[in-house]
């Protein structure tokens, strides 16, 4: 057997992140436990608990450190039980579930037990812990069903039975994202928390937690509603073509306007002690509202909290949801009586609106309110800009415009006032600078007068464009896509193998020296192991010493950017070690329903929270602590309007183009525009009838024309658009790796000046991060 090593830097850290993370949803005096009062554990979760989703995402061949062996550790466990539930899952093991690509156990069949079985229990114990856990993965969304989404017969009848006999129940959740409520209308608990998907060190950080070692600060980055049927796109989800009807109005922007009923609302989050907040001071820089809020720690132990601020538009002409998350920042560890004061600096900038008859963001006329709170249905009015004129912040072109007609969910009309009684400034309107976005340019040829080769180039000697003038049509068009076995076989070039396990990487030319960059998935470590039939986990190849971090999902449910910064840290030294230039990952689709198979890849169903996390994550991936670059590079993904996963490579998101500037295209803006990840994915959908692998309007019109971005844009893998349309459409390269000829792009549409475009991207990629010489 070979000996895993781990960082012990590095497994503290997923330690630390899976317990910040971790969300007190509800708390009746049950928690923290006493390390002395021996407790029941109920669910074969404890036992088998899930650390992360399915498909690419999955780092395999790591140890899992289950919830009961971390509780064992630290507190005393009702030991007859236990046994039952470790036999049980010893005989049941499955060697093959949940590590073949699409083959998934979505939920474990729970342990028979007796009334006589819970009773013995319950004279040793007064207090039991219930799981309730669930798997998702890639490839395949989450039913509305029992067993799935929903808590299934066995489950209940447990869960009734437990409820009876002990004194205090405490539910944990070890889910990918939401699950179905209404099970709690039948049976109360005294205490609930949810661990999502939370890595390799389960077990110790629910530990820390129930005991009360790490006090929970986690908030949820998503809107909890009793039943999959209460979101507003539950009717359009998992088709073929699936219509955004609802517009706007996704999540807490539903929720909040229509005055719904939720049973936990965003950004909720419990702890074991209780905190003040009082907005110290107000002020507006230019177009930037500072706030200053102090957070006092009023109950009587240590802790964090996370102080979130929300943007309301008042006497406004554009319809906008209620309100908007615009800013957060999270406290240290306080004792109690300490305080802090926080710095919240929100751009009004940033929040403009979308009007699609003038193709402008704008930052209207209207009264600009900010409240700060502990979540989106606690919240208090700080301070309010006045706008006096409408302001065109910048000038696009209209793009993504639907081919069809839908109706789309609009709110009804209200007489928003600006509220009275607190600090008002009034913006000046010739502090806003209006941009107008540059006309796309069509690609010319390159030119040079002598031979060059990229150590030219990387010397500062020549230039990208007049090393790919020097490529050969043949070499150009193998460019075009990545490299592997069956296309080197079909090009009849010799083969090698550059990246290890599924990782893949882009074409060299070795004519002129041009290297290859690698890559390989994420987004909760490095996942060095192939696809295939599982072996052996401690035989697996290059799996043994990889860390797996806790899910995106719960990434984000700890709100603290400072720890999604360490995480990217962390990962650099697992690329390196393989020898992967690149990182798959972070991913920033927004959770549009919680019935997405791939939503724990993802942070939030809000833009802004997603955008945040995922740019200190590729900072810390691309930045090392004292700002030089790594070299290494994260690929932001999957661009755009991957939502759902059933019918990912065929499905046509159906939506406005306000809908997808001012929310599912307005997280990756936000990520390009402040922290340039070196290369994008795009996703395998289609977008008002385009595939978004070869969609100009989204590629070459809004990510490189208005956005300005310049790094490398490559699709996800085996896209169902052909090569000649994605390149045509603005995708530099198309991954994995398929052999075309310069007479076959030619012939459906592509010249050798488009393609020199895409070839130049890649050299300038090349040029900025560690690649592999071939």
């Amino acid at each position: 057997m070979k000996q895993v090593t781990f960082d012990p830097a590095h497994l503290a850290l997923a330690r630390k992140a899976a317990a910040e993370g971790t969300v007190l949803l509800r708390n009746d005096g049950a928690l923290p436990l006493s390390k002395d009062a021996p407790v029941a554990l109920f669910g074969r979760i404890q036992c088998e608990t899930f650390k992360g989703g399915g498909g690419s995402a999955d780092v395999w061949a790591v140890p899992v450190f289950p919830f009961a062996d971390g509780i064992e550790e630290v507190g005393t466990v009702y030991a007859p039980l236990l046994r039952k539930y470790r036999a049980y899952a010893e005989a049941n093991y499955d060697a093959r579930r949940n590590k073949c690509f699409g083959i998934y156990t979505y939920s474990l069949k729970e342990v028979p037990l007796s009334d006589a079985d819970i009773g013995d229990a319950a004279r040793e114990c007064t207090t039991a812990i219930f799981f309730i856990g669930r798997f998702s993965g890639e490839k395949y969304d989450v039913k509305d069903e029992a067993g799935r989404y929903r808590i299934d017969g066995r489950e209940l009848d447990l869960l009734k039975r437990v409820r009876a006999a002990f004194h205090k129940v405490v539910l944990v959740f070890n889910l990918p994202g939401l699950f179905d409520l209404s099970f709690l209308r039948e049976v109360e608990v005294d205490a609930i928390l949810h661990t999502f998907l939370p890595g390799m060190e389960a077990g110790h950080a629910l530990a820390d937690v129930l005991y009360g070692d790490v006090n929970p600060s986690g908030k949820l980055p998503d809107t909890w509603a009793e039943t999959a049927a209460d979101y507003p796109t539950s009717e359009s989800f998992a088709s073929k073509r699936i219509v955004y009807s609802e517009g706007l109005y996704m999540g807490y922007r539903y929720f909040d306007a229509f005055r719904k009923d939720v049973v936990f609302p965003f950004g909720f989050g419990l702890s074991y002690t209780a905190f003040s907040y009082e907005t110290v001071s107000a002020s507006l820089e230019q177009s930037v509202a500072v706030l200053k809020v102090r957070v006092r720690n009023i109950g009587s132990v240590a802790g964090r909290e996370s102080v979130q601020c929300y943007l309301s538009v008042a006497n406004g002409a554009i319809e906008r949801p209620v309100q908007i998350l615009c800013g957060f920042e999270k406290t240290a560890c306080l004792a109690p009586d300490a305080e802090e004061t926080l710095t919240l600096r929100v751009d009004l900038c940033d929040f403009t609106a979308y009007d699609t008859a003038s193709a402008s963001y704008v930052l209207e006329k209207g009264d600009y309110v900010l409240s700060i709170g502990r979540n989106s249905r606690d919240t208090v009015p700080a301070f309010a800009v006045k706008v006096p004129e409408t302001c065109v912040v910048f000038r696009a072109e209209n793009r993504l415009t639907p081919k069809e007609s839908f109706e789309e969910l609009h709110r009804p009309s209200t007489d928003a006032m600006l509220p009275t009684g607190i600090p008002t400034a009034v913006l000046d309107p010739s502090v806003i600078v209006s941009v107008t976005a540059p006309a796309f340019v069509p690609a010319t040829l390159c030119h040079t007068d002598a031979p060059c080769t990229f150590a030219d180039v990387a010397a500062g000697k020549r230039t990208p464009e007049e090393l790919v003038a020097c490529i050969s049509d043949d070499e150009l068009a193998r460019m075009m896509t990545g490299d592997g076995p069956r296309k080197r076989r079909e090009a009849g070039l010799p083969d090698f193998e550059l990246a290890n396990g599924e990782g893949s990487h882009s074409h060299p030319v070795t004519a002129q020296g041009i290297p290859a960059s690698t890559m390989q998935d994420g987004p909760v470590g490095v996942r060095a192991s192939g696809f295939g039939d599982p072996v052996a986990p401690f035989d697996e190849l290059n799996g043994t010493d990889c860390i797996a971090y806790p899910c995106s999902t719960l990434l984000a449910a700890t709100w603290d950017r400072a720890l999604a910064r360490e995480i990217g840290h962390a990962i650099v030294s697992d690329l390196a070690r393989m020898d992967y230039d690149g990182w798959c990952a972070p991913a920033v689709n927004l959770h549009r329903s919680p019935l997405c198979g791939r939503n724990f890849e993802y942070f939030s169903e809000d833009p802004y929270l997603s955008a945040e996390m995922a740019i200190c994550e590729i900072e810390g991936i691309q930045e090392n602590p004292d700002g030089t670059p790594t070299g290494r590079y994260a690929i932001l993904k999957h661009f755009a309007f991957n939502e759902s996963e059933e019918y990912r490579k065929d499905s046509d998101s159906v939506l406005s183009e306000r809908t997808a500037r001012e929310l599912y295209l307005r997280a990756f803006e936000y990520v390009i525009r402040k922290k340039t990840p070196y290369s994008i994915m795009t996703a395998y959908n289609l977008v008002n009838g385009e595939y978004a692998s070869a969609c100009h309007d989204l590629i070459d019109g809004i990510c490189r024309t208005e956005w300005g971005y310049d790094g490398w844009i490559m699709t996800d893998w085996n896209v169902n658009a052909t090569v000649a349309q994605c390149v045509a459409g603005g995708a530099d390269t198309v991954m994995p790796g398929e052999y075309v000829t310069m007479e076959r792009l030619n012939a459906e549409g592509v010249d050798r000046a488009t393609a020199e475009r895409r070839a130049v991207w890649l050299i300038r990629h090349l040029l900025r991060t560690v690649h592999h010489d071939v």
